[in-house]
């Protein structure tokens, strides 16, 4: 058994790292273009560079985590990463001392930082569900602790900006990233003290890169169902990130950048509500179901708002819609994955082959991140700058995803999914 206290203090981690996660995915970008004055597309290249990163570091990272598992526990990581990245968030937010291309340089190297911090922390945290416990079971509730514990965090920096805005500044840096770096690190030394490592997995094996490689293609290549679920991940994935990345441009075109400060409480109040609400539903209809009526849903909500820019209201109201929508596509594609892996041993007598699906699916999720900035970026060059029409493109190839690239496996039952 794992003690309620210990859950909660697993949860604290997420907490604090959604501290800093909410602020890369909500404010960032904005705060380049909108209060830094970047161009959009160079905006957009400092992001990709931070994606490039992540695609190369954060498997290295996993290995360097696995094999010092004898010398630094992955509580020892989420501690001693803590000081960096709360560091990392004021420092992106510096402007820079140069000009041109070197400014974007300084800007790139900063955000990589930033990146790079929070995958030393977040990485060896994510290892804590199997190594606080074996239980399967237990470790599902301690994902569900965890995605709570995210919803807060989401919260809470969303409140902390709106009531401090990105104009509030202290030493060049939106206030709002000093007090929630400092705020982090309580909520790592908890997690880091509160929790018991339990499991010490053995030594993995030195496999070469090539092999692991080619086995990802062979894996790809042969599994259709695999095809499948990568596709959906993927045009789901730059509809939710446009959402989010896009949400303060939005009510900015319409004057009303306060409207979108409160905006972006949405994704974590949705959480809370939308993850059980979508859940109970896919026990009834049937996940591919619900995973159509989400996107549906989505791409109605984004009409609706583009449609009703003379309403801020309504407006309001058809982001909260499109970001319940979001939650709904991203719990459907988690409850997929079991039954993906499942496929793929029997069809491909792939036996151990859950690392590689997951691997594959946190690739097509990081290159879905990668482009949304870019797509946001052109919409800002085009004429008028309107960001609706991004949107409304991205909700479209998301519902076209969730028609015709559903895996064709049904999904385990959702409780042995989670």
């Amino acid at each position: 058994m794992v003690a309620l206290r210990e859950r909660i203090a697993f949860a604290a981690g997420d907490t604090g790292f959604n501290f800093v996660w909410q602020t890369i995915e909500l404010y960032l970008l904005f705060y380049y273009v909108r209060v830094l004055g970047i161009a959009p597309e160079q905006a957009a290249l400092i992001f990709l560079a931070g994606a490039a990163i992540d695609l190369i570091g954060d498997p290295l990272i996993g290995a360097l985590v696995d094999r010092t598992r004898l010398s630094l526990s992955a509580r020892g990581w989420v501690l001693a990463a803590g000081p960096p990245l709360g560091l990392a968030l004021a420092l992106a937010f510096l402007p820079s001392p140069f000009e041109g291309t070197g400014g974007i340089a300084f800007l790139s190297c900063l955000h990589v930082l930033l990146r790079v911090s929070y995958s030393l922390g977040n990485i060896p945290y994510a290892a804590l569900t199997a190594r606080i416990t074996p239980d399967p079971a237990m470790q599902v509730r301690l994902t569900g602790y965890r995605m709570q514990g995210a919803a807060v965090g989401g919260l809470i920096a969303a409140t902390v900006y709106l009531v401090y805005p990105l104009s509030e500044r202290v030493w060049g840096v939106p206030l709002g990233a000093v007090l929630l770096g400092l705020a982090a690190q309580p909520l790592f030394l908890f997690c880091a003290l509160g929790v018991r490592e339990r499991v010490v997995p053995p030594l993995p094996p030195r496999p070469e890169l090539s092999a692991q490689f080619r086995g990802m293609a062979e894996l790809l290549r042969g599994s259709d169902e695999l095809r499948r679920l990568l596709g959906l991940n993927f045009f789901a994935g730059i509809a939710c990130t446009l959402l989010y990345k896009g949400t303060l441009f939005v009510f900015d075109q319409l004057d009303a950048l306060g409207w979108g400060y409160g905006a972006a409480l949405f994704p974590s109040i949705v959480l809370f509500l939308g993850a059980p609400f979508w859940t109970a539903l896919a026990t009834r209809i049937g996940c591919s179901a619900v995973t159509r009526i989400a996107a549906a849903l989505f791409l109605g909500a984004i009409l609706f708002a583009w449609a009703s820019t003379a309403s801020l209201p309504l407006v309001a109201v058809a982001m909260a819609l499109a970001a319940f929508a979001s939650v709904g596509m991203s719990v459907m594609f988690f409850a997929f994955v079991p039954g993906v892996v499942q496929s793929c041993e029997r069809a491909l007598v792939a036996e151990g082959c859950a690392a590689r699906v997951f691997g594959l699916s946190n690739l097509a999720r990081k290159l879905a991140q990668a482009t949304a900035p870019q797509a946001i970026a052109l919409a800002l060059l085009l004429p008028g700058g309107d960001i609706f029409p991004a949107l409304a493109l991205a909700a479209l190839l998301a519902l076209a995803a969730a028609i015709w690239s559903v895996p064709r496996t049904g999904p385990l039952p959702l409780a042995e999914a989670a």
